[in-house]
């Protein structure tokens, strides 16, 4: 199966893609038409390639058993939610993520806004080769932007 990367353009129009504050992953820049898969577990969303599915469920299972209280600290059916991109190949990873000029640290993951919710983009090969240390990554991340967390002024 070969992958192909695309940028979906962004939307002229905000509130063509924006329904009570919320935009729709599928049409910003940050979506590609590889991602065939997606798990939604309350304000998580895993989007991914149907080549990298063992790969995102061996991810979200492990990043489940670090985040048991990830219902305290980020509630399901309230404040923003958080997609986790899984790009298959660097070049849709260049194509969705970092054309946007999106900056971060080696030690840290490349992280956008998309209006209230939170994008964090993961690399397929990174993922295979470093999967504990990208899932502490995310954990810390994820503890970092808690809607709970940042409403208590923690």
């Amino acid at each position: 199966m070969t992958e192909t990367a695309t940028r979906m353009a962004p939307s002229s129009n905000a509130e063509t893609t924006e329904i009570e504050g919320r935009l729709y992953i599928t049409q910003s820049p940050f979506y590609s038409p590889a991602f065939n898969g997606a798990i939604f577990d309350g304000p998580l969303r895993l989007y991914f390639s149907q080549s990298q599915e063992a790969l995102a469920l061996k991810f979200y299972f492990e990043l489940r058993a670090k985040t048991k209280d990830l219902a305290d600290l980020w509630p399901r059916s309230e404040g923003p939610s958080l997609y986790i991109m899984v790009y298959p190949t660097e070049e849709t990873f260049d194509l969705c993520f970092v054309s946007q000029g999106l900056v971060w640290l080696p030690e840290t993951l490349p992280m956008g806004r998309m209006g209230r919710d939170h994008v964090i983009a993961l690399q397929a090969d990174e993922c295979e080769l470093e999967l504990s240390s990208v899932v502490s990554k995310v954990v810390n991340a994820i503890t970092g932007m808690s809607p709970r967390k940042i409403a208590a002024g923690l």
